[in-house]
């Protein structure tokens, strides 16, 4: 059982944490097939925002805190002595050999390889706990590939044409041009903007200067324009 939408879980580093937990259940790959041992990935992502895969057995361990579903003597389905959720996969810690530092970031995402190795025979007893296993492995697939999409780029559902590359690109040059002649207009209206205040400024001054105020006084336009008048008309 699956009861955790969770495929992913990024944490910060504070320069002293170096064992992280695994907050989803993930599966062991079969010894000598696959280049790690489980079926999680780890990313270190710098304050510049570069990612780096680590390696298990050279950048961190997997600590493991339960083994999930087994089978008693009599081939009983069981939960461990750790309270195990019903999942058939484990449950455990990352853990590292230097912790991320201040700024960067731990991500420990589930890594499932796409292929099904449950081998049944015809007229073959399935064993609850490999049934289980199987059927675990299907949801985790789906997570992960759930968790890839949320972060990809998609056309909108009502789209009519079938999407492509390269109007992907072009799409994406529109916008670019959409986006430079914005911030052209708001360059543009940002200096039209301070040549204003330098224009009201110098009107100011001049203003003073007719009225004959002090320049380290504030001066109120209204009140002023009403003396230049009163200058004017004398």
């Amino acid at each position: 059982m699956i009861s955790d939408e969770r495929a992913k879980q990024t944490f910060s580093g504070n320069g002293s944490s170096k064992k992280f937990p695994i907050p989803f259940d993930f599966f062991k790959n079969t010894a000598g097939v696959f280049d790690k041992n489980n079926q999680i990935s780890v990313i270190l992502t710098d304050a510049a925002g570069t990612e780096t895969t680590l390696t298990e057995d050279t950048d961190y361990e997997v600590e493991i805190h339960n083994t999930g579903l087994t089978e008693d003597t009599d081939g009983e389905t069981k939960l461990d002595d750790t309270g195990n959720s019903g999942s058939a996969g484990y449950s455990g810690y990352v853990v590292l050999n230097t912790a991320p530092a201040v700024g960067e970031k731990l991500t420990i995402m589930r890594d499932v390889p796409l292929v099904q190795e449950l081998n049944l025979a015809a007229g073959q007893e399935i064993p609850a706990v490999a049934l289980e296993a199987a059927l675990d492995k299907i949801v985790m697939t789906q997570q992960q590939i759930n968790e890839k999409l949320q972060r990809a780029i998609c056309y909108p559902v009502s789209a009519e044409e079938k999407p492509s590359a390269e109007g992907f690109l072009e799409q994406l040059n529109e916008l670019k041009d959409t986006a430079q002649k914005a911030q052209a207009e708001a360059q543009k209206a940002l200096s039209q903007a301070s040549d204003l205040k330098d224009e009201t400024l110098q009107i100011a001054r001049c203003a003073r200067n007719i009225a004959g105020a002090d320049e380290d006084v504030p001066v109120d336009i209204a009140i002023l324009l009403d003396e230049i008048k009163e200058t004017q008309e004398n």
